[in-house]
């Protein structure tokens, strides 16, 4: 088995995530780390491993192309990839491999926990946010990616049918979804309905950084690149789609305070699909005055950790 990290300036965070790493139950792995190009002690702490990490150093060219390095580079029959700000519990690549071996699959995905590094707390579990499905997960995977980036453990010849990683720069925001996309047409995925990963969310982290133009437009261009890979499975959707994207960057927009422009993006999920009710829902909450949207995602996070209610849009 091989463990891929991707890392660009990870320096507070990497020594924690490489821990969480060699802690596995499961032992017969090796590990490998690709510096994308870092300028500050990333490669210093790397190394500091000695020679339990197989090291590689490139150019900055983004974390996808940093990926396709540590496929290239994989000499494991199966492959896991973990970004360097995230940590796995112990028994993460043991519980999944086992249940890859119960069931034949080519590839396996896990629950996770959303850490808030700032509060130090847990905000939410992907089950509590997303239904967590697997079989044929292409349909649901298009709605909504429910599959966290540092979940996941595929088969290594799984690449060679699909291809690496995207490294098209108007791609670069949501390339895991993208992948698990082009993965789901081809191949059923197994769940293991526990939180072995945690995703630590913190001001340097990229959802927070993303720009929103691009992270949009990346995300209607994965839409777009996944139903002309399969018209008969997928043309159905792809309004409904298209207005979940424009919600979900409506909702990062209000929680910049940039009204006038999450408005825009409701209109254009309405416009897509004028029946759903949520995108009704965001335009009219985006005339309330900031301090009352505040509350109100407040008083929705809570609901979501007590588990009574999914909030998905």
């Amino acid at each position: 088995m091989s463990v891929v990290i991707a890392a660009f300036n990870a320096e507070r965070w990497i020594r924690e995530t490489i821990k969480s790493v060699l802690s596995q139950t499961y032992k017969d792995f090796e590990l490998i780390v690709v510096d994308d190009g870092s300028n500050d002690a990333t490669g210093r702490i790397v190394q500091e491993f000695g020679d339990k990490i197989r090291y590689f150093y490139q150019i900055n060219l983004g974390q996808p192309a940093a990926r396709n390095v540590g496929i290239r580079a994989a000499r494991g029959q199966y492959i896991a990839f973990i970004d360097a700000d995230d940590l796995w519990l112990p028994s993460k690549l043991d519980c999944q491999l086992k249940l890859i071996d119960q069931t034949g699959s080519a590839w396996a995905y896990c629950d996770a926990h959303i850490f808030d590094m700032e509060t130090q707390t847990v905000r939410w579990t992907t089950s509590q946010i997303y239904t967590l499905v697997e079989g044929d997960v292409l349909r649901p995977l298009l709605l909504n990616s429910f599959i966290a980036s540092p979940t996941p453990l595929i088969r290594r010849d799984v690449f060679k049918t699909v291809g690496y990683f995207d490294e098209s720069v108007d791609r670069r925001i949501g390339e895991d979804w993208n992948m698990w996309l082009r993965i789901a047409s081809r191949y059923p995925v197994v769940c293991l309905r526990e939180p072995l990963a945690i995703v630590r969310s913190h001001s340097a982290s990229m959802i927070r950084k993303m720009d929103l133009d691009n992270a949009l437009s990346s995300r209607l261009l994965i839409i777009n690149d996944a139903v002309e890979r399969n018209p008969g499975r997928l043309q159905d959707l792809k309004r409904q789609a298209l207005s979940r994207a424009y919600v979900e960057s409506g909702k990062y927009a209000l929680a910049r305070g940039r009204h006038a422009e999450a408005r825009q993006m409701f209109v254009q999920a309405i416009k897509h699909s004028p029946v759903r009710f949520p995108a009704w829902f965001c335009y009219v909450v985006s005339f309330l005055p900031r301090p009352l949207i505040n509350r109100f995602r407040k008083l929705r996070r809570r609901i979501n950790r007590q588990g009574k209610i999914r909030l998905t849009v």
